[in-house]
C-alpha cells in the first residue's frame, strides 16, 4: 500500500465520525449523526471490515461508493479501525479482531439496530467467518458478504515463486518450520526475523505467521487443497448462525489466487458455498457470485459498481 502526499487532493471522501470504545477500539461511522434525516429511520447497520494493510475508506475502489449506498438503503456504515489495521496485522490475530469487532457491537452507539450484516474484503473474510463462530454478538447477525475471500497460503506461495526472478518456495518452507519451532519451544508471540520471506518487512509474530501460512490454521479456510470435510470444518458453523443471507463474490483475475485456481473458479466457489451450508443449515440462504475479469480489490470502477450492486440487492431483502 503506498501512502499518497498530503498534497495530493482527495478524489473521493465521506463526512463521518469517528469513536473510540474503551480506549482501544476505534470506528468510522456515516453519515455523521447531524446528518441523519430527521425523517428517516435506519433499519440496521453494516459493519465492513477489509484486509491486510488496509485502514480507514479502504480499499479505495469502492468503499466510498458502499457506504452511500449502504446509507441509502436504510442502514448506517460501520468500518472498524482494528489493532489489526494497517501494518498492525502481524501481531494481531483473528481473536484480538474478534474482540474488538464485539466492543463494537456492544457500544452504546451501535445499540439495538434491527439488522446487522457483515462485509469482509479479503482476510477481513476470515474475521467475518471467525466471529460467526466466537463473536460475542454473533447470533445478531442478519447477513454476511465476503468479497474475494482467498487463501492468504496460496497467496504467499503463489508470490514466493512469481514475485521474484527465483523460485523462493524453499525458503518460505524454511520460514514455516523456523516459525513453528519457535512455537514449539513456547515463542509464539516473538518476532519473526525482519528479512524473512513472507513478512514484507512488517513486524510478524511466529503465532500469526503461521496461521497465515499454514494449513488447517485459524486462518486457513479458504484454500483450494481442503478436502471437502476440512472446509466445513473450517466454514461450517456458518449454518448453525442466526444469519440469513450469505454470498461470497470472487474476483475472476484475482491476482492473490494460483492460475491453477482461477481456472476452476466456479467449482472452487461451489465447493466453499457446499462447505458452509452443511447437512445443518438453519435456513441462510448462501450462494457465489464471481465477477470475470476483476481484480483482487476491484480496481476497476465497472467491477467495482457490479460488486455494490450485489450488495444493495441483499440490503434489500433485509429490509422490513
Amino acid at each position: 500500500m503506498s501512502l499518497k502526499s498530503i498534497s495530493e487532493p482527495l478524489h473521493k471522501h465521506i463526512d463521518g465520525d469517528l469513536c473510540m470504545i474503551g480506549g482501544k477500539a476505534v470506528f468510522f461511522r456515516y453519515p455523521h449523526p447531524s446528518e441523519w434525516p430527521a425523517d428517516k429511520q435506519f433499519c440496521g447497520v453494516v459493519i465492513f471490515v477489509p484486509g491486510l494493510t488496509d485502514g480507514l475508506l479502504c480499499p479505495e475502489s469502492y468503499v466510498v461508493e458502499l457506504a452511500k449506498t449502504t446509507t441509502s438503503r436504510g442502514f448506517v456504515f460501520c468500518q472498524p479501525i482494528l489493532s489489526s489495521s494497517y501494518t498492525g496485522y502481524g501481531t494481531a490475530s483473528l481473536d484480538s479482531d474478534v474482540e474488538e469487532i464485539s466492543m463494537l457491537l456492544q457500544s452504546p452507539r451501535m445499540k439495538d439496530p434491527s439488522k446487522r450484516v457483515f462485509i469482509g474484503h479479503s482476510t477481513g473474510c476470515q474475521d467475518v467467518v471467525h466471529y460467526l463462530r466466537y463473536g460475542s454478538e454473533r447470533m445478531t447477525i442478519n447477513a454476511f458478504i465476503l468479497q474475494a475471500p482467498v487463501s492468504d497460503r496460496e497467496a504467499m506461495f503463489l508470490a514466493a515463486r512469481t514475485d521474484t526472478s527465483e523460485d523462493k518456495t524453499d525458503a518460505l518452507f524454511e520460514a514455516v518450520a523456523t516459525a513453528k519451532q519457535m512455537i514449539a519451544r513456547g515463542c509464539g508471540e516473538d518476532l519473526m526475523p525482519r528479512d524473512c520471506i513472507g513478512c514484507a518487512r512488517i513486524p510478524t509474530t511466529a503465532n500469526r505467521f503461521v496461521s497465515l501460512s499454514g494449513k488447517m490454521t485459524t486462518d486457513d479456510m479458504f484454500s483450494s487443497d481442503l478436502t471437502d470435510s476440512e472446509l466445513h470444518a473450517q466454514l461450517g458453523h456458518i449454518a448453525q448462525s442466526s444469519a440469513q443471507h450469505g454470498l461470497l463474490v470472487f474476483s475472476g483475475a484475482d491476482e492473490y489466487v494460483p492460475p491453477g485456481v482461477l481456472e476452476s473458479l466456479e467449482a472452487h466457489s461451489q465447493r466453499l458455498v457446499a462447505a458452509i451450508r452443511g447437512a445443518g443449515n438453519r435456513g441462510c440462504r448462501v450462494s457465489a457470485k464471481i465477477i470475470e475479469g476483476a481484480s483482487h480489490g476491484l480496481d476497476d470502477p465497472r467491477h467495482a459498481a457490479a460488486f455494490v450492486a450485489m450488495v444493495e440487492t441483499v440490503l434489500m431483502a433485509l429490509q422490513p
